[in-house]
């Protein structure tokens, strides 16, 4: 069977996503949120060429918090240090410098990234070097319940699944 996007909303209906009992009502209201908040801050923003706020970029940074799962704050911290050196400082230091070589910095790291992953892959875990290999960073994500696929909360008999049941 072939579901169409208006079929869909034929089934479920509006009541189901914006509804006051719908499940997934407050992403709606993120939605919405994440399309207007950028507005004030460009507005204050653009007459102010000094305001700091002027640097931050609120899609991108709403849109980075979706990585959080996968990603550590490690992650996170690693890639401000490097933003902050090389687009602030080195930008106010020596601007043609950084307009040549941004996009080549860019691609450097992803490239050395990528071939950094091909290289870990079949350099050690293909060829095997890497079984029976065991601390603590190998064992802990198996702890949680993501790995063991243990329900958090449950759905008692006869209930149902939503924001009501909690």
């Amino acid at each position: 069977m072939h579901f169409t996007g208006s079929l869909l909303w034929g089934v479920l209906g509006p009541a189901e996503f914006f509804g006051p009992n719908a499940l997934y009502r407050p992403l709606v209201w993120a939605f919405a949120i994440g399309a207007i908040l950028p507005v004030p801050l460009w507005l204050y923003a653009r007459h102010r060429r000094d305001s700091f706020l002027r640097k931050i970029n609120l899609p991108v940074l709403f849109g980075s918090l979706g990585w959080i799962p996968p990603a550590t704050g490690l992650n996170f911290s690693v890639w401000a240090l490097v933003c902050f050196l090389f687009n602030y400082l080195i930008k106010k230091r020596a601007p043609a410098w950084w307009a040549k070589y941004t996009m080549t910095l860019s691609a450097a790291l992803d490239s050395g990234l990528a071939c950094g992953i091909v290289a870990v892959f079949f350099g050690f875990i293909y060829s095997g070097w890497t079984k029976g290999f065991s601390w603590w960073g190998t064992e802990v994500f198996k702890k949680g319940c993501d790995w063991q696929a243990c329900a958090y909360k449950s759905v008692p008999e006869g209930g149902k699944f939503g924001p009501d049941v909690w």
